[in-house]
């Protein structure tokens, strides 16, 4: 049986992201993969609950542009610590496998 060469690693929020990363690494490492961190940011208007004539469209745009905010906070947080975690394990950041055996890594949003 021939190894994985790419492995996907859904990286949801800054709690479960190390542990996430740590078990793909690992499976990596063992068997000479590129490991991709995909983070999905969520869609703001999809986050905010519509209650329609109760809001005002200012409320609305408020509550919009603070799921907005959140999301890109959350999606940073995210975002470095895969970069911490790519250093600790000296993992090198490419947009595609390298021809050697060794692991490397691509971020995805």
């Amino acid at each position: 049986m021939s190894g994985y060469k790419t492995i996907l690693a859904s990286l949801s929020d800054p709690e479960s992201t190390p542990a996430t990363l740590q078990l793909a690494f690992l499976v990596a490492r063992g068997q000479g993969s590129h490991v991709e961190a995909l983070h999905v940011r969520s869609d703001p208007s999809s986050a905010v609950p519509l209650v329609g004539e109760g809001m005002s469209g200012a409320m609305v745009e408020e509550m919009l542009a603070v799921a907005e905010r959140q999301s890109a906070e959350q999606a940073s947080q995210v975002r470095a610590q895969f970069d911490q975690a790519c250093l600790h394990h000296d993992i090198p950041i490419l947009a595609t496998p390298g021809d050697s055996g060794k692991v490397t890594a691509v971020w995805r949003e």
